[in-house]
């Protein structure tokens, strides 16, 4: 008999709680109420933090040539939009960096796919009118947790990890529900109402392979754009395991975000480029700070 989703969570108390500030941001983010003093309060709070502002204010890609900018500066510089995403870059990175061992993902491949979805899911947002392009960014950079808990029970359950052997006419999260008794969408969901993350985000979480048609009380066009993040991620091979490609595009999400192959192939390249985007600041900022 399948575990129920309470005891699956209670099984997987052990794993770290998301950072503070991660969850703090979040909260921000859903509630509407992101504001440039609230994040500088939060930067100010975090060492590490203001650390990363002050090199990317000060590097060549925000700062001005001969002048180095203090961490006032800096935050009024870089403005919430890029405060924002490197707060949850850096504090996401932590949780993701190591997970997908029971995908058969090399380190760092989920954190990658987690940036490239985000970017994507932050451009549909901004295209489409949605309302908060932060909270799609944050939603698609988080869209995989469930993933870390997967990994945690078929380590204690099956070091094997059963999905490699799949048969190939299984759906993914069919193998996953059949292993568990949950895919990781619903473990994701349950971790963040555990990690009291808002409601909408989790739901995000939930529906991010399987968002609700429109017409359907749950349908949110957050899931769409978080969905079409996701899927392009795919298709540019980021985060790409044994669960492959078997996941299946939401034909009024086809409609709607990716219509013609100029346009998927657009956002495929959107998702490459904040990859190495993001790998290149990473670099940039070890540099700094063996400097």
């Amino acid at each position: 008999m399948a575990d129920s989703l309470n005891q699956i969570i209670g099984m997987l108390d052990r794993l770290p709680a998301l950072p503070a500030t991660l969850m703090r941001v979040t909260g921000m983010l859903a509630d509407d109420a992101l504001e440039l003093p609230e994040l500088a309060a939060v930067v100010r709070s975090d060492e590490a933090l203001s650390a990363l502002v002050l090199r990317a204010a000060n590097s060549a890609t925000y700062g001005v040539p001969g002048r180095e900018f203090d961490i006032q500066q800096g935050l009024a510089r870089l403005g919430i939009r890029n405060i924002t995403a490197l707060i949850l870059k850096h504090e996401s990175s932590s949780i993701l960096e190591k997970a997908g061992r029971a995908y058969g993902l090399r380190r760092k491949a989920l954190s990658q796919a987690a940036i490239g979805g985000s970017a994507v899911a932050e451009l549909l947002a901004r295209e489409s009118g949605f309302t908060s392009p932060e909270l799609a960014y944050t939603c698609g950079l988080l869209r995989d947790i469930g993933k870390i808990g997967v990994d945690a029970l078929l380590a204690a359950r099956d070091p094997a990890h059963p999905f490699a052997t799949r048969e190939p006419d299984t759906g993914f999260l069919e193998a996953e529900r059949e292993a568990l008794g949950h895919d990781h969408t619903q473990i994701g969901a349950a971790l963040a109402e555990h990690w009291d993350l808002p409601a909408r985000v989790a739901g995000a979480i939930r529906h991010h392979h399987t968002p609700p048609a429109p017409g359907t009380p749950e349908h949110d066009d957050l899931y769409d754009i978080v969905h079409a993040g996701d899927i392009a991620c795919l298709w540019a091979g980021l985060g790409i395991g044994y669960d492959g490609l078997a996941y299946e595009v939401a034909p009024h999400v086809t409609k709607k975000h990716l219509p013609t192959r100029q346009r998927a192939e657009e956002l495929i390249l959107a998702a490459v480029d904040a990859t190495i985007e993001h790998d290149q600041q990473t670099r940039d900022q070890q540099t700094g700070a063996s400097a």
